[in-house]
């Protein structure tokens, strides 16, 4: 049997986050056919959770973890170039921790796990991890990388960092942008690492196909682990879901666009209307925002999104930047919620609006919406209906 190492960011989990889930899905598709090491690069990783690892289905699959030094010999020198020209260097420090540096003593522990053993492919998961594989490769005389970006970060970035700027964040915005433009550094020069590039839809195969031409892309569609549980339509249908983590600004700011644009105008029709905002991460501003305002419920982190999908009878995602495609949509239809989504929310998923979901840019379009749903029954069962054929066709795996 052939053997294959992956390296993630994440410990691959079903029931985890959007890497964590797409790092679970290539584990349980590399391991039918191969023998599957992982190699964990994250300095927040514990290794007593490996014993916590849920593999689900998954068998057979070493699993070690390297902790590089929290803090980098790096952020001094960053820190201090942009504390002078934003007054904080938090914003990019954070965005930039995933690119770990593969140091002396990082290259010795990697060594000693791998100097000698053979791999037949070395998968890379993310591009920021891309140093690790050229070294295993080096070392092991690995035959071949493969690198999953999931998405095109530079152009994630680029997008996140115009709408910061739209909405006058002007520090964050630099901090995306500055991003964005070193992301876009580092994907000119995966060709010399990598011979297959993966991402999470046709859409960025066709864009990053077109902008490298000499890179073989392909796709693997982001999924979900299982089958479908789809819920009971609620009797009331004027309850209204958002899930996100709210630490990312794409999800700070739609939510805040929700409460600020859509929420009043609908309590102004009939008052029943309420939103049920979900997720890790809130700021304290933010937190104290939707739990001082008329009509939202605001349940921070849940164990169990079931359980606040039971509480839902349409979900919102007004998603005005991002990247990748988005797995709250798919939880959405998992579940068997009707969706109401701008195109940046269902980007990549081959939604047809009115089919899969009902479209809707501004303010009035989300109004409107959500009165076509709770005023005909029948909208609601169809959405849902469509929503779990392409679900069970193309968007979950076992």
């Amino acid at each position: 049997m052939e053997k294959i190492l992956l390296i993630s960011p994440v410990i691959p989990d079903a029931n985890g986050g959007g890497r964590e889930k797409r790092a679970h899905q290539w584990v349980n598709r590399l391991s039918r056919m191969y023998e599957v090491s992982i190699l964990i690069i994250n300095s927040e990783v514990s290794k007593d959770k490996e014993e916590k690892l849920l593999f689900n289905s998954v068998e057979k699959v070493d699993f070690i973890v390297i902790q590089p030094a929290s803090k980098k010999e790096w952020f001094g020198a960053l820190s201090s170039v942009l504390q002078l020209v934003t007054g904080n260097p938090k914003g990019l420090l954070t965005l930039l921790h995933e690119w770990i540096p593969l140091n002396d003593a990082i290259k010795h522990e990697v060594a000693a796990l791998f100097k000698g053993k053979q791999f037949d492919l070395i998968l890379c998961f993310r591009l920021y991890l891309k140093k690790y594989a050229l070294y295993v490769k080096k070392i092991t005389s690995a035959k071949t990388i493969h690198l999953d970006i999931d998405d095109i970060e530079s152009s994630t970035r680029l997008k996140i960092g115009t709408l910061a700027l739209k909405k006058q964040k002007y520090k964050r915005a630099f901090i995306y942008l500055l991003s964005s433009l070193l992301f876009r550094i580092e994907e000119k020069h995966m060709n010399s690492a990598a011979k297959d590039v993966y991402v999470c839809s046709n859409e960025d195969q066709s864009l990053l196909s077109k902008r490298y031409p000499n890179l073989n892309v392909m796709v693997m569609p982001n999924r979900i682990f299982g089958s479908p549980k789809s819920l009971p339509l609620l009797e009331c249908p004027y309850q209204l879901l958002f899930v996100g983590s709210l630490h990312y600004f794409p999800n700070e700011e739609a939510v805040l666009w929700l409460v600020q644009k859509v929420l009043p105008r609908l309590r102004e029709l009939d008052n029943r209307w309420a939103l049920h905002v979900a997720g890790f991460g809130a700021s304290e501003a933010l937190t104290g925002l939707l739990l001082e305002q008329d009509g939202v419920r605001f349940h921070g982190y849940v164990e169990s999104l079931e359980d606040v999908y039971q509480q839902a009878a349409i979900v919102v995602s007004p998603l005005h930047a991002g990247g990748g495609t988005k797995l709250k949509v798919l939880e959405a239809m998992w579940y068997g919620r009707p969706l109401i989504a701008t195109y940046e929310s269902v980007y990549g998923l081959g939604l047809i609006p009115d089919v899969h979901y009902l479209a809707a840019e501004t303010a009035d379009d989300f109004v409107n919406a959500c009165q076509k749903i709770v005023q005909n029954s029948m909208v609601a069962k169809e959405l849902t209906a469509a929503s779990i054929r392409i679900m069970e066709e193309n968007y979950i795996y076992e």
